[in-house]
């Protein structure tokens, strides 16, 4: 659905734009493709809408793309490297299952950075 079908069926711009964490008058802007949302932004209207607008609504061009995952991970690895993919943020909880293993942290990491593209935001893994 677009966001904006969906904020005329909902009516609910402000509500939706203060729970994303931007202005009403962004929020219009990219409702009426006048802006782009981020990666971010499109995943924040992704889960406050319930899926109702999805990322790949937003952002065909960041979010409709075939995963490619880089060889020399393993099973566990490969996992992760594809959620950093999905969901373009990184905390702790994402690499959780590998902490054990500093070399497939590091290895996860150099791919996932390697592959990221101008559209990623990394907060401090520390």
């Amino acid at each position: 659905m677009k966001l904006k079908d969906y904020l005329k069926k909902h009516g609910t711009t402000g509500k939706l734009a203060q729970e994303v964490g931007v202005t009403r008058t962004w929020l219009s802007l990219v409702a009426n493709d006048h802006r782009l949302a981020s990666a971010i932004l499109a995943v924040k209207i992704e889960r406050a809408t319930k899926g109702k607008v999805t990322r790949k609504d937003l952002r065909a061009d960041l979010y409709d793309k075939k995963v490619v995952v880089p060889d020399g991970l393993n099973e566990v690895a490969r996992s992760i490297f594809v959620k950093l993919i999905e969901h373009p943020t990184i905390d702790r909880t994402v690499i959780e299952g590998i902490k054990h293993d500093p070399e497939m942290v590091g290895l996860v990491l150099d791919a996932f950075f390697e592959k990221r593209g101008e559209f990623y935001f990394a907060r401090s893994l520390a």
